[in-house]
């Protein structure tokens, strides 16, 4: 995408460069003295050609920007199958080194916080949404001598994971709490993309079935006890992959605290205070909610944003001070044809259309021009996620609206001006 595009502006910067000194080199110097190029037909088509370049080029990044902006809000307004409000996420302080004692103070912790009416929920896993994943599993299941294999994504998650993001349960049950181990391997959760992966056609079908698990280098029959709703556990880039989930007890990686709406600094407040009272030789510095973290997957994307719009604007400012160029010397050349009109009973409106209608066809052509080309980048762009909008018929509209609003808006003080010329201020030199 990135290289059509700089191509495309390269190709025009190379042609609006060359094609002008080709043409100047052409032409008669001597006629270019007397100011006959100006008022050849070469000249105008010259003049017209470049504004409908410019006008092209704002049309083109105008529709660009629609198109940029429209993914961004689906992108930050798609259901993405869980909720990552209001969740403020810390690293587990148990090191292997005092796993039982770790575990033990972190349940003590837990149980404090939860008393508290800010705090709704708690969960442990070993990753979270958002985050990397390395584990993976081999699935494989067999069923009237056929055998089926499929490869998951895999982590951990204790029985409070659901809830607190809020992932639909399709069938089946939950993990029940198990404080007496510290992990089950006979027992995982699927989500719809391994559903399907392993040739079940309905959620209640998976429940129950038992599959081939790799376990600790051991195949392990595991049940499945029950089946999620996708979710997004990645940006939109990605298209959800299958997962499998297994339980463990309050020994991952990051602890996730699900909040009331509203203000948090209280709440975080007495969540600090508890948490140096059972772990006293670490400190409450290493958290973050969990929004920010999931929605840092589209630095990039905003950073690219950001560019592009500061480009459209420089496009356009520029533009406009070539339009404006343009606009008084074509007012100046119309500016006795114009008077002998008022002096025949023309009235302003119909001077100043006669002024606006040669720029908004110029827009017209520039629009036809530059859109096609528009809709084949953009819409390569947009191939880059799995999950994107559709390029609609009404961003068409707002891009010509845009453009004349612009074109209208630089033009309009000047075309106003010589419609109230005074006729006898012009044709008294002539």
């Amino acid at each position: 995408f990135y290289f059509i595009l700089f191509g495309l502006l390269f190709v025009g910067t190379l042609i609006s460069g060359i094609l002008p000194s080709v043409i100047m080199t052409s032409f008669n110097p001597l006629q270019i003295l007397k100011g006959k190029f100006s008022k050849s037909k070469i000249g105008s088509f010259l003049r017209k050609g470049f504004v409908v370049f410019q006008f092209s080029t704002i049309a083109f990044l105008l529709l660009g920007v629609i198109i940029i902006f429209s993914q961004y809000n689906f992108m930050m307004n798609k259901d993405l199958g869980f909720k990552k409000d209001n969740i403020l996420v810390f690293k587990s302080p148990i090191t292997h080194a005092d796993l039982n004692a770790g575990i033990s103070s972190m349940n003590s912790f837990i149980s404090e916080i939860t008393k508290y009416p800010k705090v709704l929920s708690v969960a442990n896993s070993v990753n979270i949404p958002g985050s990397w994943i390395e584990g993976t599993a081999e699935l494989t299941k067999s069923e009237n001598g056929n055998t089926i294999n499929t490869r998951a994504s895999l982590t951990y998650i204790n029985h409070n994971f659901l809830d607190t993001y809020e992932i639909k349960l399709l069938a089946g049950e939950n993990f029940k709490e198990n404080n007496e181990s510290l992990y089950s391997s006979q027992e995982i959760l699927i989500n719809e993309v391994t559903l399907k992966a392993l040739g079940f056609n309905t959620p209640q079908e998976a429940v129950g079935t038992y599959v081939d698990i790799p376990f600790h280098n051991e195949v392990t029959k595991t049940r499945i006890i029950g089946v999620i709703k996708n979710y997004h556990y990645f940006s939109l880039h990605e298209k959800i992959r299958p997962f499998v989930y297994y339980y463990m007890s309050n020994a991952g990686m990051y602890y996730s605290i699900k909040l009331r709406p509203g203000e948090f600094s209280s709440a975080i407040n007495l969540i600090k205070d508890n948490f140096v009272k059972h772990f006293p030789e670490h400190s409450f510095d290493n958290y973050f909610f969990l929004s920010d973290f999931y929605d840092s997957q589209y630095t990039e994307f905003n950073n690219f944003q950001r560019l592009f719009s500061f480009v459209v604007l420089i496009c356009i400012l520029i533009g406009c001070a070539g339009l404006y160029g343009l606009t008084a010397y074509n007012l100046t050349n119309m500016a006795k044809a114009s008077c002998i009109r008022k002096v025949h009973g023309a009235s302003r409106s119909i001077i100043q259309l006669q002024y606006i209608k040669e720029f908004v066809k110029l827009c017209g052509i520039s629009l036809i021009v530059s859109l096609p080309m528009a809709y084949f980048v953009f819409n390569r762009w947009l191939m880059n996620y799995s999950y994107r909008i559709q390029i609609q018929f009404e961003y068409y509209i707002y891009t010509a609206i845009v453009l004349v609003s612009i074109v209208l808006i630089t033009i309009f003080y000047d075309v106003l001006k010589h419609a109230r010329t005074n006729p006898a201020d012009i044709l008294r030199y002539e």
